[in-house]
């Protein structure tokens, strides 16, 4: 298993490999200097579980629930581990892409009268600002996407049940039941390039063969752990599974 200082250095180069990409983030640096799942708040947790995406969305923004937030279209990135006897024992990655249809900056200016031909970027902070006090109403009115995309990753020993558990899995969509086995422990690099490769695919294929890119990007999959046959059964290696 990963040791904690692994944890944090995978997350830093997770953030190095978005500045590659060019995608620009804020961050909760509290929440940064441990990653450890008891930093997010019981009212996200409960509406992980109980509550419609979007709402659940608007309670991780209200509460900064997030590690990372890409700033060209408010998704948010989630890492946490938990220890038991000195080691981790479980891990949690979550990417929840923003549920929300904003109307443009061209709309927003309209909507006081002018155009960008004549402020240009001007409002854009006004903007940002709109967006902010505007966000639980948009909800509201309905002003979301059909599909929003979320992507998250498991580990537990403790819930790990051979071929109807695995110890290490994704979930694509927000379906609990549907658990994607991995033979790997993925870590926070490793899970925010399988993100940039799935969700944010046209600034990855703009990249990809680029030398330090690439070279950057391949060692993602290096870089995971295999799983111990102790946590991955002779019916899981039979089994469909990632790597």
């Amino acid at each position: 298993m990963m040791s904690v200082g692994k944890v944090m250095q995978e997350y830093n180069d997770a953030k190095r490999i978005l500045e590659q990409m060019e995608l620009q983030y804020t961050e909760d640096f509290h929440k940064a200097q441990t990653l450890t799942n008891s930093l997010f708040s019981s009212e996200f947790k409960k509406a992980s579980i109980t509550k419609s995406y979007n709402e659940m969305y608007t309670v991780a923004r209200r509460q900064m629930d997030y590690n990372l937030l890409v700033k060209k279209d408010e998704a948010i990135f989630q890492f946490g581990y938990e220890r038991k006897n000195g080691r981790i024992n479980e891990l949690r990655y979550a990417f929840f892409e923003c549920p929300i249809v904003y109307p443009s900056y061209g709309d927003f200016l309209d909507g006081i009268n002018y155009t960008t031909e004549e402020v240009g970027d001007a409002f854009l902070s006004e903007y940002e600002d709109w967006k902010e006090r505007c966000r639980d109403n948009l909800v509201d009115e309905g002003k979301t996407k059909i599909n929003p995309v979320s992507i998250r990753y498991d580990y537990s020993e403790a819930q790990y049940a051979g071929i109807k558990h695995p110890v290490s899995h994704f979930h694509i969509g927000e379906n609990n039941e549907i658990r994607i086995p991995t033979k790997k422990i993925i870590t926070p690099f490793s899970f925010v390039t399988f993100v940039l490769r799935n969700v944010y695919y046209q600034d990855w294929k703009r990249l990809i063969h680029t030398q330090a890119f690439s070279e950057n990007y391949y060692k993602g999959k290096r870089n995971c752990q295999d799983i111990k046959n102790n946590h991955f059964s002779p019916d899981e290696e039979k089994d469909f599974y990632m790597m």
